[in-house]
């Protein structure tokens, strides 16, 4: 009878009496470890019935919905969730396929509705229909949701910031005068005819599509701009892909961005002007020009 009732869970402790003292043991069901996971995990967990009766809940679940943990125990699952989602609710705890399932949908919390994940694995106590139950982990989706919609504005704001430089027709880049490094941007291939990928050469890249007559100008100017932190306005002539020479106005405002490394100047506006081309000598094609400040300045014609 001793090990019937300690087998079947019966016995709570047993006396043991050793030289004339009595010693008592306490025992213990090997799933006291999950028990104390389930209480100290970061995750709501629930188990309910086939009614969707909440049968066993811990803390996290109970602060999660707002209520006392003896009031949600007992409850039904279906009153926490928003309406719109409770027929699919209600399919995921009839579990009709009897393996884990999951699904996303949103919990009332308060006056809210709180997005979360819901993880379901089913057990059975014994064959009976009302020995069946689920184990439901509740995974609050609120921080994942944030960051989304963090990255969503910040792919908006880039996108539209890379649809108005690209309208504007400027070309734009970032110039590290330590490293060399160039990271361009905007309407490279209008300006000087290659593309954004061919682009890749840094600094020595870029000299080398300045005039030569320029090149002593161009790269004078522009490490003073960088050791007095002044801005730039410097005009210089490249080669463009097709042979052509174009004039480019190059505008920096000098100003060294907080928390970048010293002496890198700010992104640097190369503006093609597009109504004067000149031939591979030099020569003026055509004599009406347009000099295009800036997107903000606008415009001044010669």
């Amino acid at each position: 009878e001793t090990l019937d009732a300690i087998h079947s869970g019966a016995a709570d402790a047993l006396v043991v009496t050793r030289n004339g003292r009595e010693m008592v043991y306490t025992l213990e069901n090997a799933d006291k470890p999950f028990r104390i996971f389930l209480e100290e995990m970061q995750e709501g967990a629930v188990t309910v019935d086939q009614k969707g009766v909440i049968v066993y809940a811990n803390r996290r679940w109970a602060d999660f919905v707002g209520a006392p943990l003896e009031i949600v125990t007992g409850s039904f699952f279906h009153d926490h969730v928003c309406t719109a989602d409770q027929s699919t609710v209600q399919s995921f705890l009839r579990n009709e396929s009897g393996r884990a399932d999951k699904i996303e949908v949103a919990l009332r919390v308060g006056h809210q509705l709180v997005p979360v994940f819901l993880t379901a694995s089913p057990f059975q106590i014994d064959d009976s229909k009302a020995g069946k139950f689920l184990c439901i982990v509740v995974t609050d989706l609120t921080p994942q949701r944030k960051v989304e919609a963090s990255a969503a504005v910040d792919r908006e704001w880039k996108n539209r910031y890379e649809a108005v430089v690209r309208a504007s027709g400027h070309l734009l880049y970032d110039w590290n005068p330590r490293t060399g490094n160039v990271i361009f941007g905007g309407d490279v291939e209008r300006s000087v005819g290659y593309s954004l990928a061919e682009m890749i050469g840094g600094q020595q890249q870029w000299e080398s599509l300045v005039h030569p007559e320029d090149l002593p100008k161009f790269r004078d100017e522009r490490m003073r701009a960088v050791a007095l932190k002044q801005p730039l306005s410097l005009e210089y002539r490249v080669f463009h892909r097709d042979g052509t020479i174009r004039y480019l106005l190059e505008l920096a405002d000098g100003a060294t961005p907080a928390g970048a490394v010293p002496a890198v100047p700010a992104t640097v506006e190369a503006v093609y002007l597009p109504d004067e081309v000149f031939d591979s000598a030099g020569a003026s094609v055509r004599r009406r020009t347009t000099f295009c400040i800036s997107t903000q300045v606008g415009c001044a014609v010669n």
